[in-house]
């Protein structure tokens, strides 16, 4: 359903889960917000997400990777060059992980963490209504 209007009712679930949504969503604020507002009190929410590559020896070969590798791989394998030419931009433009953490705590949610994953492409990040 629609990120930023989940069509469930206050207080409805333990946990709330999302994968590579985030980068993707119009209003991260709102969907953050609704994440919140259907986890009962004590609930848990968890987001993998990919993310830009911390700035380290290996982020200009990450960025080529990502950049040129993947959608070239994404064309011959899956004949969808611009599916993953759009990883690779929603990726690099996206919020790295302790900026996502910090939107989290601004939502609401406490004990916010994050793991990198991945030379740090990608982090998972959790934390408690």
């Amino acid at each position: 359903s629609d990120a930023i209007h989940l069509p469930f009712s206050d207080g409805t679930f333990d946990a709330v889960t999302s994968a590579f949504l985030m980068r993707n969503v119009i209003d991260l604020e709102s969907a953050l917000g609704e994440q919140w507002r259907v986890l009962r009190l004590g609930g848990k929410v968890v987001c993998l997400e990919t993310t830009p590559s911390s700035y380290s020896l290996l982020r200009p070969l990450l960025q080529s990777y990502l950049r040129f590798v993947v959608p070239f791989l994404g064309w011959i394998i899956a004949s969808q060059r611009e599916a993953y030419t759009y990883l690779s931009v929603s990726t690099e433009g996206f919020l790295p992980a302790e900026v996502l953490a910090e939107c989290m705590r601004s939502a609401g949610f406490s004990d916010v963490m994050f793991s990198r994953m991945m030379f740090g492409t990608v982090a998972l990040h959790w934390g408690v209504k």
